[in-house]
C-alpha cells in the first residue's frame, strides 16, 4: 500500500534522514514501511510505502506516519526553506543594502519570527508557535492526498508562514532604519561635543523623585548659568522635554567629565531612565559614570562620590 510521496528540492537528505530513524521505530511494533528515492527534474521525491496487507492496520500505520512526517516537514520549512524565503524577499525588495546590512536585517526578522504569535479568542490570549500551524496543516493536506511537494505547498497551502517572514522583514527594516538613524544622530552630537571646550570640567546630575534634574559643578554647587535660561526660554516654545533639555544642557556645557546621581527619595525605579542614561552614555561614551552613594544623592551618606 502507498503511503505517501514527498516531494522537495532541499533539505531531501535531513527529510530522509529523520524519516529513516521513524521507520526503524515502526519496525520495532513489526510495521513494516519501504521507501524509494526519484529524481523529476530539480526535484527529489521521496516514496514511502507498506506490504502489510491488513487494511485497517494500514489505515492507522498511515495516520502515525502522517503525523510523523508533518513534525519533520515542519522543521524542515523553519530551518531550511524559512531562510531561503527571508534570503529571497530580502534580496528582491531591499537589493541596495549593503551585505552587512541585509545581515542585520535578517538577524532582525528571525528574532521577530521567534517570538511567535498571540491571537485573543474568548477573552484569553493564547501563544500559538508557527510550527504549530504549520504541522496542523500538513496533516490536514495529507488526509485528502498521499503526495506534498514541499515548495508548491509552502506558496500555495502555507500563506500566513510566507506573509509571516514578509511582515518580520518589514518590522526588521524599520527598526534597522530607526536604529541607523539614532546612531547617525549620536555621531553627530559627539562630534559637536568633540570640537567643544568644556565650559564645565565635571557635571553632577541629581535626578529627582518628579523626574526633573539638577546640575551641579564638581564642588556640588548648583550650575545656574545664562545658558540655561536661553535654552529654557526656546523649550517653552517647543515640544521639547525635560530629557532632550538636560542632554542639550549637558551638550552645551561638554564636560569631560558627568556623574549621575539618584535623588535618596526619588520614587521612580532607574530602569524608567534607562533611555535617557543610554543615550548621555552614547554621547560621552566613558566620561559617563554612575553614582552608588554620596552627600548629593544620599542625606545619610557625607563621604565623597564613589563612581563606578
Amino acid at each position: 500500500m502507498e503511503l505517501l510521496s514527498i516531494g522537495v528540492k532541499e533539505g531531501s537528505e535531513k527529510v530522509k534522514s529523520l524519516l529513516s530513524k521513524e521507520i526503524e521505530n515502526f519496525s520495532k511494533e513489526g510495521f513494516y514501511i519501504n521507501s524509494e528515492l526519484n529524481d523529476v527534474g530539480d526535484i527529489h521525491f521521496l516514496n514511502y510505502k507498506t506490504d502489510n496487507l491488513n487494511l485497517n492496520k494500514c489505515k492507522n500505520i498511515r495516520k502515525i506516519f502522517v503525523h510523523c512526517v508533518a513534525n519533520i516537514l515542519a522543521d524542515v520549512i523553519l530551518d531550511i526553506y524559512q531562510q531561503k524565503y527571508l534570503n529571497r524577499y530580502i534580496a528582491e525588495n531591499y537589493y541596495y543594502f549593503s551585505k552587512s546590512e541585509k545581515d542585520k536585517v535578517k538577524e532582525k526578522a528571525i528574532e521577530f519570527l521567534n517570538k511567535g504569535e498571540s491571537f485573543s479568542t474568548g477573552g484569553m490570549i493564547f501563544k500559538v508557535s508557527r510550527k504549530s500551524k504549520i504541522i496542523k496543516s500538513i496533516v490536514e493536506y495529507l488526509e485528502t492526498t498521499d503526495e506534498i511537494i514541499i515548495e508548491g505547498f509552502i506558496n500555495f497551502r502555507l500563506r500566513f508562514f510566507i506573509d509571516s517572514i514578509e511582515e518580520a522583514v518589514e518590522k526588521a527594516v524599520e527598526e534597522f532604519l530607526i536604529e541607523k538613524e539614532y546612531n547617525e544622530f549620536i555621531k553627530v552630537l559627539q562630534y559637536f561635543v568633540e570640537i567643544q571646550e568644556p565650559k564645565i570640567e565635571l557635571v553632577n546630575i541629581l535626578i529627582k523623585g518628579d523626574k526633573d534634574y539638577l546640575l551641579f559643578d564638581k564642588n556640588y554647587r548648583l550650575i545656574n548659568n545664562d545658558f540655561f535660561e536661553e535654552i529654557a526660554d526656546e523649550i517653552a516654545e517647543s515640544d521639547i522635554n525635560h530629557d532632550d533639555l538636560l542632554v542639550s544642557s549637558l551638550i552645551t556645557i561638554a564636560p569631560n567629565k558627568v556623574v549621575i546621581h539618584f535623588e535618596y527619595n526619588n520614587s521612580y525605579s532607574s530602569n524608567e531612565y534607562e533611555e535617557l542614561i543610554k543615550i548621555i552614555k552614547n554621547i560621552f561614551e566613558d566620561k559617563v559614570s554612575i553614582c552608588r552613594g554620596c552627600k548629593l544623592c544620599n542625606k545619610n551618606n557625607v563621604n565623597t562620590p564613589q563612581n563606578e
